[in-house]
């Protein structure tokens, strides 16, 4: 009791409290302990005063082989990364540590040797590479590879115990794999097992407007996180000058074994607790407890400001109006023009594109012309019957009276240049600008043409003789 009003402020003494979650354990351990069922280490006792409680004896495996000298376990890295780090491990195996120690306080803000951090991911990496550089470049005692040599040479059948003794252990790995595997099958089956349907709602998450409109980034897939280099993950993260992207080492899913204190114990009349603190664990635990708490006011104060913030407003600069929209529809509708090739009603806004897919093939023409008389009804031509009367009335004036001076509108039409497009982009301008101008000064060639008919025949004034 006096410990419990002594330590009433301390956090870690919260358990003697009797409304304390861990009150009932520390009650059943300081009943194990008065009935002498309690451990050695769990009583607080080193001495060896207390027998140890028996453990089964595991299952003794084959002694492991001797790892490789040359060989380690590349991780999930990029090209640029890799080189990095192998150029960096050559030079520390050449210069010694001193140089590594020189070139992490050089290159501190540099995330591309962030490897020569020791909680790094690519830190066990490096240091494999450092010592097999070393191994190349500063070889150890050679009067120890001497012997393992000679020995070798003498003794040919012991490599062949040592791959037996290796293959021994690589079958018991696999065996130890394979009862891992079948005890997380049975975890997965028995959390399949679990009633889904028996739950608690602990919160619900409500998606407002503001998250619909929220500008993210696109997605990253795991492939691309993997084969980042350094620099870009840098760039990932939120904040590059205080958080950084770190990897975990497939064979670090292990967890790491955790150093409990000894529970208090109680005597016959008073409790003598011997607990030592260290000051620095105090003081991460301190730390964590505190980070926890900035962590979990920031997320509050962040759903508080996504409830209460209005979606943010998108500007369209491309927007039209409607009525204006509609007005240029029918402005358009209502400007057209006959195209002289294939005699429609083209709008002018299209009439550019419509020239320049018909002059796009000269030979367009005569295509058409073979498919009009390959599906037409009668083999006789009707559509220059005009034409052909016309000529053959200026060529018999004998038969048809021709007025003196008449042009021959044929002739004019096959006088007139074709207008084509050589398929150089230099000359697209100037080919469009003829053709419209052949299609907008037919009135005045027209009109160009009756005054040379009214000055060769007047019919008013003195005529020549």
């Amino acid at each position: 009791m006096r410990i419990r009003d002594k330590e009433r402020t301390n956090p870690k003494f919260s358990f003697l409290t009797p409304g304390d979650p861990y009150n009932p354990f520390y009650v059943w351990r300081l009943e194990e302990t008065r009935a002498g069922r309690s451990t050695a280490v769990a009583a607080g006792r080193t001495d060896g005063s207390a027998a140890p409680l028996t453990e089964p004896e595991a299952a003794a495996g084959p002694d492991p082989p001797p790892e490789f000298q040359f060989s380690a376990r590349m991780p999930t890295i990029s090209a640029q990364d890799l080189d990095v780090l192998r150029l960096t491990a050559l030079f520390v195996a050449k210069n010694g540590r001193q140089f590594m120690t020189t070139l992490s306080q050089r290159e501190a803000r540099n995330f591309q040797f962030d490897f020569l951090r020791p909680n790094h991911s690519f830190y066990q990496y490096f240091t494999r590479l450092v010592d097999q550089y070393t191994l190349i470049v500063n070889p150890p005692d050679k009067d120890e590879l001497m012997e393992q040599l000679k020995r070798n040479f003498e003794d040919k059948f012991h490599l062949i115990e040592d791959a037996k003794r290796r293959s021994e252990w690589v079958k018991h790995q696999e065996e130890e794999k394979k009862k891992q595997e079948e005890e997380e099958d049975k975890e997965k089956l028995a959390y399949a097992q679990i009633d889904w349907h028996d739950f608690v709602v602990v919160e619900t998450i409500a998606f407002t407007e503001a998250d619909d409109h929220a500008e993210l980034p696109p997605p990253t897939s795991l492939s691309e996180l993997q084969h980042a280099s350094l620099e870009q993950k840098a760039l990932m993260s939120l904040n590059s000058n205080t958080l950084r992207i770190e990897e975990a080492m497939p064979t670090g899913d292990e967890d790491e074994p955790r150093n409990y204190g000894a529970q208090p114990v109680e005597g016959d009349g008073d409790m003598d607790v011997a607990m030592e603190a260290d000051s620095d664990n105090e003081d991460e635990e301190l730390v964590r407890i505190r980070e926890r708490r900035e962590a979990q006011a920031r997320a509050e104060a962040a759903r508080a400001e996504a409830k209460g913030s209005v979606a943010p407003m998108k500007i369209r600069n491309d927007y039209v109006p409607r009525a204006a929209a509609a007005a240029a529809n029918r402005r358009g509708a209502a400007q057209t023009t006959i195209c002289p090739n294939c005699k429609q009603d083209i709008p002018l806004d299209e009439l550019e594109q419509h020239m320049r897919i018909e002059l796009l093939d000269p030979r367009w023409k005569e295509q058409r012309a073979r498919a009009e008389a390959k599906y037409s009804t009668t083999n006789l031509s009707t559509t220059d019957v005009a034409a052909n009367l016309k000529r053959l009335a200026s060529q018999r004036s004998d038969l048809f009276d021709v007025q003196p001076g008449a042009i021959n509108e044929e002739e004019e039409r096959r006088k007139k240049p074709v207008i084509a497009w050589d398929g150089h982009a230099d000359s697209r301008e100037s080919v469009r600008l003829q053709q419209l101008q052949s299609v907008n000064m037919a009135d005045q060639i027209n009109a160009i043409q009756k005054k040379q008919q009214e000055f060769l025949n007047p019919t008013v004034g003195p005529r020549r003789s």
